[in-house]
């Protein structure tokens, strides 16, 4: 189920924002091509490659839950989810010229989290990276229907 969870938290992380983004992007950007380059080329490449990255370490978490998975297999799945929503702090800036608090922070304590995961039980760590993805998400929600809006980070200084 915290596979499942953390599957469902990816697709939220992906379809609640960014979809979104990208088509506004497409609409207003000055030069549209970058964004079909930068953000549609090589940053889903690399969404991609996170997801694979995540969907071996939930296969190898499901199979032996109960066990400490050693080296770099234990960080499979917290790592590609960072990687994953890290990719979009590289495709909102590309995009728009900052990425948000929200995401970057969150890939950060995914790769902890990845980092620790040799010293914890498969169960925890997917315990732990469902929870942290759905925290970014159920922030992100809070923070937009709140009209607060989401911070930002990474900005592009102004030539």
């Amino acid at each position: 189920m915290l596979a499942f969870l953390t599957a469902c938290a990816l697709w939220w992380l992906y379809f609640h924002l960014a979809a979104s983004a990208i088509a506004h992007a497409l609409r207003t950007h000055p030069t549209p091509a970058v964004v079909v380059r930068d953000v549609l080329s090589y940053g889903h490449l690399v969404l991609v490659a996170g997801l694979l990255l995540v969907s071996v370490g939930a296969q190898r978490a499901v199979q032996a839950p109960l066990a400490t998975p050693h080296g770099l297999a234990a960080g499979l799945l917290p790592g590609g989810a960072g990687l994953f929503t890290l990719t979009f702090c590289y495709t909102r800036r590309r995009m728009f010229g900052a990425a948000s608090v929200t995401r970057f922070y969150g890939a950060l304590a995914l790769f902890a989290t990845a980092w620790a995961a040799s010293l914890l039980p498969a169960l925890a760590t997917t315990a732990l990276t469902a929870g942290l993805l759905v925290t970014v998400n159920a922030l992100e929600h809070w923070l937009l229907t709140s009209g607060r809006g989401v911070p930002l980070v990474l900005r592009q200084r102004d030539a």
